[in-house]
């Protein structure tokens, strides 16, 4: 009679670990979707600002480039050419 009864207990808790296991699991899963999805949309976004970035720079560059072909300085506290030909 008492091995009948460990017996239960025994699978009950056996049948207790796998629900936690699985619930636990589950958990993990969708926490580590939502952390993929996330960093992919930061990546995203941050390399959609690094190429705007990167254009205002060659815009820019080409302003200084201009200026210095005209004869004139840019000055860099203004963000604009003195002198030369404008």
């Amino acid at each position: 009679m008492l091995a009948l009864i460990g017996g239960k207990i025994g699978a009950s808790l056996i049948g207790g670990a796998a629900a936690i296991a699985i619930i636990l699991g589950g958990f993990l899963y969708i926490k580590n979707h939502y952390t993929r999805e996330g960093y992919t949309k930061a990546v995203t976004e941050m390399a959609a600002r690094d190429g705007k970035a990167i254009k205002k720079g060659d815009e820019i560059e080409k302003q200084i480039g201009l200026c210095f072909d005209r004869g004139g300085e840019w000055n860099t506290s203004t963000g604009k050419c003195e002198g030369g030909t404008q």
